[in-house]
């Protein structure tokens, strides 16, 4: 799961960008498990005033080949997708992301397994960040129940800024010494003072035994990139 440089892939991340490179060195696809979608406060609508949802959110763990669950010691990704239906005359919302982690469970964030924030704008694209100096965050601080994962302006933390009609996926990497049998991963979400909803889902972790060194020609298959209209996809420079 290496970042590697600019003249080939980057190791396990958005797999369109290196499908025909991934098919030759027999890599696996990993896509998302998800729970239910939350929702996440309201708001009046700036113009007609109607009360309406503000933010809508759902987490997920990755399998391999769509099929298989992480095995204990092997790295595996936790993700929080999050959308803004609502239209405040704000135009978004500022909001603070927190991972609650389940039981036996580490961050496995390095060189290389980066966090990856994926946007996607008002234009139907997507970007995806995997860089602190890009503001997407490559270590948790502590926050109100688990652990803060805040966007950067520089050396400053800052809360995501997520407008009307755009979406925000971060995908966090973990790791687990204990088998798994449906103990829950948790966001926490917080769009506005005193407004706080949670996305989770049942997490499974199997006991198999992993023979491989690593798996760093995985692809990774954010959601979001996946979503009905999207004109693009592609990793930050």
């Amino acid at each position: 799961m290496s970042i590697r440089t600019a003249s080939r892939c980057i190791a396990f991340t958005i797999l369109m960008l290196c499908a025909s490179a991934s098919a030759s060195l027999g890599a696996a696809t990993l896509t998302f498990y998800n729970g239910v979608l939350a929702n996440v406060g309201t708001d009046d609508a700036c113009i007609t005033g109607t009360l309406e949802i503000l933010e809508q959110a759902y987490a997920g763990f990755s399998l391999r080949q769509s099929t298989y669950t992480p095995a204990v010691g092997e790295v595996w990704y936790a993700h929080v997708v999050i959308s803004h239906p609502g239209n405040p005359c704000s135009g978004g919302s500022a909001t603070g992301i927190e991972i609650l982690l389940p039981p036996s469970t580490t961050f496995a964030i390095d060189a290389d397994n980066p966090v990856f924030c994926a946007l996607r704008d008002h234009s139907n694209q997507v970007t995806v960040y995997y860089r602190q100096n890009q503001g997407c965050p490559q270590a948790p601080s502590t926050g109100v129940e688990g652990y803060a994962f805040w966007a950067y302006s520089g050396s400053t933390a800052e809360p995501w800024i997520i407008a009307t009609g755009t979406w925000l996926e971060l995908m966090i990497p973990l790791r687990t010494s204990a088998v798994l049998n449906g103990s829950n991963t948790t966001f926490r979400i917080n769009p506005d003072l005193g407004v706080v909803g949670y996305a989770a889902v049942g997490t499974y972790v199997n006991h198999d035994v992993i023979f491989r060194d690593d798996m760093e020609n995985d692809g990774l298959v954010p959601d979001i990139c996946t979503l009905g209209g999207t004109v693009s996809c592609s990793l930050a420079p």
